[in-house]
């Protein structure tokens, strides 16, 4: 019974040891993957900021008008939907809008020029939801990688008084089914 104890007493110092070294693998895939994401998001956001307050006021009869200071400290969320309603008006009252276009170079990339289209709107928020997503996938893998590396060093604690196969078994599945859920995690993270 001794060999027994000592052998799920390593097993599970070990799962709770890899488990750790992926959360932390994954944790640094994931900010290497928004450091890439980051820039092409600032300066499409960047430029939307320019232009919004701009394209705003130029428009007859428009609720919104922001200045650059207030648009800067909304969420990404919040600035597609102003830019949305500009580009409704664009659409249905073009009238309204005292300019049709208005090109705005980026900050970041100057080779590139944003407009004020379905395009651009399109591209930002493809940003935005991919930052979302990885940062939702990063959320949910943390908080399971915890609670299962808590689970083992739990076990762990008690390996010496109480050894259940069952418990055990279910642990290492878990251990398994989270290096999967990494790996599709990394696979997802990385075609974005």
């Amino acid at each position: 019974m001794n060999e027994l104890t000592t052998i799920w007493f390593y097993t599970l110092s070990t799962s709770a040891q890899v488990l750790a070294a992926l959360v932390g693998l994954f944790a640094i895939f994931v900010v290497y993957k928004l450091q890439g994401l980051n820039p092409a998001l600032e300066d499409v956001r960047a430029a939307l900021i320019k232009i919004l307050p701009y394209i705003s006021s130029n428009i007859n009869n428009f609720g919104r008008r922001n200045t650059i200071e207030e648009l800067d400290l909304k969420s990404d969320r919040e600035l597609i939907s102003i830019f949305d309603e500009i580009l409704e008006v664009q659409k249905t009252e073009p009238q309204r809008l005292q300019i049709k276009s208005h090109p705005i170079k980026s900050g970041l990339f100057p080779e590139k020029y944003y407009d004020l289209n379905n395009q651009t709107k399109t591209y930002y928020e493809t940003k935005a939801a991919s930052k979302q997503d990885i940062l939702s996938r990063l959320k949910k893998s943390l908080i399971f990688g915890f609670v299962l590396i808590t689970f083992c060093v739990l076990e762990l604690s008690f390996t010496m008084y109480l050894i259940d196969i069952k418990v055990l078994f279910l642990t290492s599945v878990a251990v398994a089914v989270y290096m999967m859920l990494i790996i599709k995690n990394v696979y997802l993270i990385s075609i974005f």
